[in-house]
């Protein structure tokens, strides 16, 4: 009985270890976004959920169901997500989420044959997505299980803040490596030199949200140990710093400092606004300021934290490395959380999740489900809304915000019920706690740096431990009788069990229920297994395929290859990225046999074939394609189609679609796909561009307009590339593409200047007053605008008013020698060599350093002197 014993203590202890690590290792590689890494995380969650069982005999209070109550929210949550993504009748899903009814059905009318049309959908408007979100979610419920099971010793939530301190400490030690040393690489990470990732992670926010957590876990060490060594509390009214003395010499405390000073340093220095001020809200949470009854001493303290976090978000400094060592620490052109994109895109996702409720739209489905509600502030293309809170409820809708809530509630009981604990190192897990929930409070608000696998696994490990040691040690007021001791891992003297309550989590029902859930919690990781294997190998061939689609543009061998190795994994419910790839490939395998069979003879011609095919020129009828080749397209198109049908906001398919649409006989499903991309890339002003293009090359040119005025009202510095395009097609005026804005049209006009166009006289006949340079900020603006409208006038021939403009130009910039001797040069163009001379002179006065003045005057001089003696 010993021997067995033993390995069971030595399974436990081996269960602890490998859940306080993984989170450590995932973190090493992007933080777990990849789904190879995912499904890595999946078969050792597996491993975990069954040797945790071995914890069953080990207990403290065998089979005590009380501790497992996260279990509750997080299952519910599961069957929720999973419902989502199931095929259901259209009415009810017109009933649970408007959005998603209209995402399957107004948004795929006209664009996708009625014989494709999908007749049941899902809730979710990309289930396939939203199937790899439940597996992980899955996984989640495993080691949630499986830490209540383990964490219900000290020594081994002693292992635990040791572990994740110094584990995150190594991953801070090497992100300020490499800010350091930007060349060190000790291995495949984030190769990215301009200060926007940090260590291994690809975000910043998401590094720091990681390192709030280490650092979290190192104020419950010195929490433990001040606790410990002193008696204090570190939120205690009566705390007082030189209980901190008691802390030297200690080795665990010594940890926690080291641990603390490298976190908040990487902090300081990974460029993360949002992570810098969730330190401030964890830490008063921690020091329980706003936990506790403190009187009016609170409210000078939240006021100071406000402002410092107000200070940090908005001020414009640069928080890198590059700013320590300049010691420059306020930049203009930082980027600030007003400034950043952030605050903007927040309208547009609270619009998206109205539409969705009260059911969402599915997990992991932002990226789609919030494109037809864009308002085209953003400029770029929102894959998260940088707001985990806002993600939820347009994702989750109702019932994801609800159970939400549950989970928290459950969190800050337990942190609260907590504090009655007699064991210092409760009192440390206690702080950590606190401390973990006021940075997920605030950064999240910025970030959605809590979906990455090892931030949420990290946190579902540490929470789990708090709920396990809160249900499972005794109060202070329990009496000995009410107790026994606890298991072997504890020292004596420990508090002890609180024996099981009289309740369905009791007596005869206790051991069968266990039984039930811990079946189900271990078979919901290996029953999602497949769902990660799989998505995990759809990853890496469709990259792969990407890859090699335009290096293999004219290796037919290669395409067919390519596209028989797509086709062989597409099965009964072929994801849309896999279909998508294929109709890529497909495509070029068409467009290959429709060069080959016009029979070039050199390469030059080949390149011209590929030219003549290319899907922004081609139109309807434009080459004469063979039926062969036709059902090649058309098997192209065909995966488009299915594509669509299970992703309707999918931004691919429907470009691919358009990319064949020279197979239409009907303009309409041209023209809708062409209003839909509109509509999806809203925010994507140089995709805009592009898109009018198409338009413009498909005779739809009201809409290539609307298109490239889109575009240069969204980004201004776009405006002379879109009157560029416009004037290729004589049917487009170039007033129907620039905005009616003072700035779009002063860049229309100067370049309309340079350009020489045939619509430039009538374009700037009206752009003369349009230019408003009455709305000029400043007095440089200002000369610059009232040159602009003297060139417009010596363009018109309106020499009087231009001479006029020029000098009013001068007034407000004296010191501009250009704009003088532009002044200068057209005055003598038109013969006014007095006028010239006097304005010669005056700017030598004003600018006595530059020559050109002089030689001006001797060049009038000499002029005068010819004209006098042809004379």
């Amino acid at each position: 009985m010993k021997f067995i014993s033993t390995i069971r203590t030595t399974l436990v202890w081996c269960t602890a270890a490998l859940l306080a690590v993984l989170p450590i290792v995932i973190a090493a590689d992007f933080g777990g976004i990849l789904r190879w890494t995912q499904l890595l995380i999946g078969l050792a969650t597996v491993a975990i959920t069954l040797l945790s069982l071995a914890a069953y005999w080990d207990q403290p209070n065998k089979g005590q169901l009380r501790q497992h109550v996260l279990l509750l929210p997080l299952i519910a949550w599961l069957f929720f997500a999973w419902f989502q993504t199931l095929p259901i009748a259209p009415g009810i899903v017109s009933l649970l989420s408007p959005g998603s009814y209209t995402a399957y059905t107004q948004w795929l009318s006209g664009i996708v044959p009625p014989s494709e049309m999908p007749t049941k959908f899902s809730i979710s408007v990309a289930p396939h997505d939203s199937r790899q979100a439940v597996a992980m979610l899955a996984l989640v419920i495993g080691i949630v299980f499986a830490s209540t099971m383990t964490f219900c010793t000290r020594a081994r939530i002693i292992l635990l803040l040791n572990v994740v301190a110094l584990g995150v400490a190594a991953h801070v030690g090497y992100g300020l490596l490499r800010l350091v040393f930007p060349g060190a690489d000790l291995y495949d990470s984030v190769n990215d030199l301009s200060y926007a990732s940090f260590g291994t992670f690809v975000n910043p926010n998401n590094a720091a949200l990681f390192m709030n957590l280490g650092l979290g876990c190192s104020l419950g060490l010195l929490s433990w140990r001040i606790n410990a060594l002193a008696g204090q509390e570190l939120d205690d009214e009566q705390f007082e710093f030189n209980d901190l003395v008691s802390l030297m010499g200690d080795r665990d405390s010594m940890i926690g400092v080291f641990c603390a000073v490298i976190c908040l340093g990487g902090l300081l220095l990974c460029g993360s606004r949002g992570g810098i001020v969730s330190v401030l809200f964890g830490a008063l949470l921690a020091f329980g300021w706003v936990r506790q009854r403190r009187g009016l001493a609170t409210l000078p303290v939240v006021a100071a934290a406000l402002a410092i976090a107000a200070a940090i978000l908005l001020l414009p400094m640069k928080l890198s490395m590059k700013s320590i060592e300049r010691f420059e620490f306020f930049s203009d052109d930082a980027r600030t959380f007003a400034s950043d994109g952030r605050l903007l895109i927040w309208p547009d996702g609270f619009e998206a999740g109205v539409n969705y409720l009260p059911a969402g739209s599915g997990l992991s489905t932002y990226a789609f489900s919030h494109l037809p509600y864009q308002s085209g502030v953003l400029k770029t293309w929102a894959q998260h809304a940088d707001n985990l809170w806002l993600e939820l409820f347009v994702e989750q809708g109702i019932v994801g915000v609800a159970l939400a809530i549950v989970i928290m509630f459950l969190i800050v009981r337990s942190l609260t019920k907590l504090r009655e604990s007699p064991d210092p190192i409760d009192q440390g897990l206690r702080t950590a706690g606190w401390y973990i929930l006021g940075v997920i409070l605030c950064s999240q608000f910025f970030d959605c740096g809590l979906m990455l696998p090892a931030n949420l696994l990290l946190v579902a490990v540490i929470y789990s431990a708090t709920i396990t040691r809160h249900v499972s040690v005794r109060t202070r007021d329990a009496s000995s009788d009410e107790t026994r001791q606890l298991g072997s891992d504890d020292k004596v003297g420990t508090p002890g069990i609180l024996p099981a309550e009289n309740t369905i989590f009791a007596g005869r029902w206790r051991k069968p229920l266990f039984v039930v859930v811990a079946l189900l919690v271990v078979a919901l990781p290996i029953l999602n297994l497949p769902t990660l294997r799989r998505n995990a190998g759809i990853e890496s061939l469709v990259r792969s395929a990407n890859f090699q689609i335009e290096s293999l543009r004219t290796d037919a061998d290669g395409l067919d290859s390519l596209a028989i190795k797509l086709a062989s994994d597409l099965g009964d419910s072929p994801e849309p990225q896999l279909l998508e790839a294929l109709g890529s490939v497909l495509r070029s395998q068409a467009r290959l046999a429709e060069v080959y069979e016009k029979r070039p003879k050199t390469s030059d011609e080949v390149a011209q074939l590929f030219d003549e095919t290319k899907p922004a020129t081609r139109k309807s009828g434009s080459m004469q394609i063979s039926p062969s080749v036709r059902r090649q397209y058309s098997s192209a198109l065909s995966k488009y189609h299915q594509s669509l049908a299970v992703r309707p906001l999918g931004v691919n398919a429907r470009s691919g679609k358009l990319y064949l649409d020279f197979l239409q006989t009907d303009s309409s499903q041209s023209k809708k796909s062409l209003e839909q991309l509109f509509v999806l890339h809203r925010n994507n002003p140089a995709v805009l561009l592009l898109l009018g293009q198409y338009a413009a090359n498909r005779d739809e040119y009201e809409l290539a307009a609307k298109l490239w005025r889109t575009a240069a009202m969204e980004r201004s510095g776009l405006t002379t590339k879109a009157i560029e395009l416009a004037s290729l097609h004589d049917q487009i005026n170039i007033a129907e593409v620039v905005p009616d804005r003072p700035e779009t049209i002063r860049l229309a006009s100067r370049y309309l200047l340079q350009s020489g166009q045939e619509q430039a006289n009538e374009y700037l006949a009206n752009s003369f007053d349009a230019v408003a340079c009455d709305k000029c900020n400043s007095l440089e603006e200002k000369a610059a605008c009232l040159s602009l409208q003297g060139d417009i006038a010596y363009k018109l021939e309106r020499h009087e008013l231009a001479f006029k403009q020029y000098r009013l130009a001068i007034d407000r910039s004296p010191s501009d020698a250009e704009l003088r001797l532009k002044l200068i040069r057209r005055l003598r163009e038109q013969n006014r060599s007095d006028q010239a001379r006097k304005e010669s002179s005056r700017g030598r006065t004003v600018i006595p350093g530059d020559k050109r003045f002089d030689s001006m005057i001797k060049s009038i001089a000499q002029d005068d002197l010819r004209k006098a003696l042809s004379q």
